[in-house]
């Protein structure tokens, strides 16, 4: 009887033994599969990261991320000049961003001018305002050439860039010579050396290339007005720029 209680005791012992062997690799097992889908996890987060990361430097790439002709000076990668209070180059800090697409032959973006410019303008100096002005050429040669005209300004004579816009539209007629743009860069106080180069046509390429980059980015006309990303709708109540003093009093509301 006493060798049977024994058989049964070392039975029971060896079960229990083998029990703990077998708990032993289920749970080291178990931590071996969750080293593993840690692992995958982590590699899987990895890859969104690089993709996402992949997919934000495409979305900043421009037409302008390999453009190897001239740039002039103050243009950003969009094909706009930014203006604050500084000048060219300068934002406001916290302002209300109002980009302007212009082409100098549309007869709709002087009526623009004509009506918003100079309270743009004071906006800007104010600081509750940083303008990006954009000339694209959209309709003709005589586009192409004040809009190279005008980013010769931007890059030569910055200061006049404002002024120089805004007399564009005021003083002349679409198709004007390359003589009449010098004299109103020489109106507004660009010194003569300096205006005498501006329909030099170096900046003739860049101005075709922002044209292009402003349909990308939806300017699909001119004048096309965005405030803070969002694009005008001069059909919606308060938004007509065509009516003096609705559109600053429209950005003055999204500050």
């Amino acid at each position: 009887m006493a060798s049977k209680s024994m058989d049964k005791t070392a039975r029971r012992e060896a079960a229990r033994a083998q029990a703990e062997i077998l708990r032993n690799q289920a749970q080291a097992q178990e931590r071996k599969q969750r080293i593993i889908i840690g692992v995958i996890a982590a590699v899987i987060v990895v890859l969104i990261a690089v993709a996402g990361l992949i997919i934000w430097q495409s979305s900043q790439r421009t037409l302008f991320s390999d453009f190897e002709g001239e740039v002039p000076a103050g243009a950003n990668d969009r094909g706009g000049f930014v203006v604050g209070a500084e000048g060219v180059g300068s934002p406001n800090e916290d302002a209300v961003e109002v980009q302007i697409y212009l082409d100098y032959s549309c007869v709709w973006c002087e009526r623009f001018e004509e009506v918003n410019g100079a309270d743009i303008a004071e906006m800007t100096d104010a600081g509750e305002v940083t303008a990006i002005y954009h000339p694209v050429a959209y309709l003709n040669e005589y586009s192409v050439r004040a809009g190279a005209a005008m980013a010769a300004v931007a890059d030569r004579s910055p200061e006049h860039l404002v002024d120089f816009n805004e007399q564009m539209f005021a003083t002349l007629e679409p198709g004007a010579s390359d003589e009449q743009i010098i004299e109103v860069a020489l109106s507004v106080g660009v010194p003569e050396d300096v205006a005498n180069t501006i329909t030099d046509g170096t900046f003739t390429e860049w101005v075709q290339v922002a044209s292009d980059q402003g349909r990308r980015d939806g300017a699909m006309g001119t004048p096309t007005i965005f405030v803070d990303g969002t694009e005008i709708d001069a059909e919606q109540e308060g938004q007509n720029w065509l009516n003096p003093g609705e559109l600053p009093e429209f950005i003055r509301s999204q500050a």
